[in-house]
């Protein structure tokens, strides 16, 4: 399998990009916080039939780091900047949290070059749930600091259970959270702020397949179900036992339903010759 990275300038910022394998495209956008690295496994899982592409978003791990503001149009512009560097012509898109608001805009923005969309733990509209969280995160890292906004941000984006039966990864990852770029997280926290698409979306006409964590409480199931109310085309699926973080607390089942909306749209689309891509 061809693996590949790179960094791309968009005009505005270098973004890190990452590729393995060749034939359709394949986009992973990560949530808030993370990076490309949350998809190693789809790069593994997909790199044979698929060119899987996982990048870091603007002000996250890799990618350059401006001062902000942020703004989730701002990020799918990257995106959008990327793929036509690229010389992508079309690609599916798997968009997970802050990832499938991302992945949302850019569909809007360009509804023919996205043929099936992805969609997990996510919301088209900011929700009470988020809009609180983000506030609270940006308060304590004004008053407490970077590691007590990282303690914060772990006890709302993974379950309970995964807290209890997996210490060691929780304090890898408040570790980490904490050694990151504090002010680039903080223009991505309130690039969330205000985000509204829901209208947008019935002019979309894609399959998608929309993904909720039964205990989610910082995209909760039925802010998830409003994306999948407001699409033409929509399956949406609720994984049971676990929160926000389902590609690391049950990716197992999350993969699985990634192969069920790829299997859906292979019955359904056209040619895969149409998805091609030109350039590297």
């Amino acid at each position: 399998m061809n693996q590949h990275s790179q960094m791309i300038d968009t005009g505005e910022v270098k973004l890190f990009v990452s590729t393995a394998g060749e034939g359709p495209a394949l986009m992973f956008l990560h949530g808030l916080g993370w990076n490309h690295q949350l998809w190693d496994r789809a790069s593994l899982r997909y790199g044979d039939r698929y060119r899987v592409i996982a990048g870091d978003t603007r002000g996250h791990g890799r990618s350059e780091q401006p001062d902000g503001p942020y703004s989730i149009p701002m990020f799918a512009e990257d995106w959008l900047i990327v793929l036509d560097q690229m010389g992508i012509e079309q690609a599916i898109l798997v968009g997970f949290s802050q990832g499938g608001m991302i992945a949302m805009q850019m569909a809007i923005q360009q509804p023919e070059r996205f043929p099936a969309l992805v969609l997990a733990c996510t919301t088209c509209c900011t929700p009470r749930a988020v809009s609180d969280n983000m506030q609270q995160r940006l308060a304590t890292l004004d008053r407490l600091g970077a590691l007590e906004t990282a303690k914060l941000a772990s006890q709302s984006i993974f379950s309970s259970r995964f807290i209890e039966q997996n210490p060691a990864y929780i304090a890898q990852f408040i570790h980490q959270r904490a050694a990151a770029n504090q002010t680039a997280l903080k223009h991505a926290m309130a690039a969330v702020m205000g985000f509204d698409v829901c209208r947008h979306l019935a002019t979309l006409s894609q399959p998608c397949w929309v993904i909720a964590g039964e205990q989610d409480t910082l995209t909760p199931p039925n802010a998830v179900a409003t994306v999948h109310r407001h699409l033409a085309h929509s399956n949406y699926v609720c994984i049971p036992n676990t929160g926000h973080m389902i590609p690391i607390e049950q990716p197992k089942l999350f993969y699985h339903q990634v192969d069920a909306a790829l299997e859906h749209w292979q019955a359904v689309a056209p040619p895969l010759s149409l998805f091609s891509t030109q350039g590297a």
